[in-house]
């Protein structure tokens, strides 16, 4: 990639979708047990649709390959970052690497950062081979205050098809973030989430409630998530919390029941 001060960054090559940061930087427990994303708090994207696999664009959970990126420079505290996949492929077992048909798939955002307020919209469109066009948009935001921390986030999805398959993301979380309707099929939803954290000393508490609905009869769940770090150093952190997840449609997604989980971890940055 190349970067200017005047002009911004472009590259290509494989990168984080604008419409997944702005949310993750609201989850403090993003890539762990208790994130949001598949749990029912976010969107997440983990199945299989018409022989070919998504491409992440509107997702919270991976990347975007065969990319082209760009970031502009800051402008009175705002930002435009833009992605575009003009032909990804699928490198997974289902068809090797044929064209899995998400051509031009792309996301777009625009994020405001001043001292503790932060604020960003989002969308995404994601190209469905013989399907109908997936389409997100997003409105996301974070207050911090004298140790406090809120945070929000809602998402709304049209004809979801790529997010109603699937047996977990990378976290082995259970896809309770399906947006689909009561025979599994496609149709339209909303994702909340809601996040509140408080700083004392070395430690962070953190209190989490999400909530995804389905139109047309079809999925609903809830999620919640109660938690800690404790902060060693700037690099080295222990965390612990639970996390539940319930589902009033359980028979549409790929999961056994309801999810709990007990986790406690440490994390090393290098």
């Amino acid at each position: 990639g190349l970067k200017h001060k005047k002009w911004g960054f472009v590259g290509l090559g494989t990168f984080g979708s604008p419409y997944k940061m702005p949310g993750i930087k609201l989850d403090p427990f993003y890539d762990t047990s208790l994130q949001a994303a598949g749990a029912g708090g976010m969107s997440t994207s983990v199945g299989t649709v018409n022989g070919g696999t998504n491409s992440n664009v509107l997702t919270h959970d991976g990347f975007v390959s065969s990319a082209l990126f760009y970031k502009s420079p800051s402008w009175n505290n705002a930002w435009l970052s833009f992605v575009i996949s003009p032909d990804e492929k699928n490198g997974g077992a289902l068809n090797g690497n044929a064209d899995d048909g998400d051509d031009n798939d792309f996301s777009v955002s625009v994020v405001y950062k001043n001292g503790p307020i932060y604020a960003a919209t989002a969308y995404a469109s994601n190209s469905v081979d013989g399907g109908t066009n997936e389409d997100a948009w997003k409105i996301a935001m974070q207050m911090s205050m004298a140790g406090h921390t809120l945070g929000f986030q809602y998402e709304w999805i049209d004809n979801s098809s790529s997010t109603n398959t699937g047996n977990g993301n990378v976290n082995r979380v259970s896809n309770f973030s399906s947006i689909e309707d009561n025979a599994g099929g496609s149709t339209d939803g909303e994702v909340w989430f809601l996040s509140y954290g408080y700083k004392m000393g070395n430690n962070k508490f953190i209190a989490q409630f999400g909530e995804t609905n389905s139109d047309e009869g079809g999925q609903e769940s809830e999620y919640m998530a109660l938690g800690m770090y404790h902060y060693f150093s700037k690099k080295t952190r222990l965390f612990a919390g639970y996390s539940e997840s319930d589902t009033g449609t359980n028979a549409v997604i790929n999961s056994t029941g309801d999810r709990e989980v007990w986790t406690i971890g440490l994390r090393k940055d290098f």
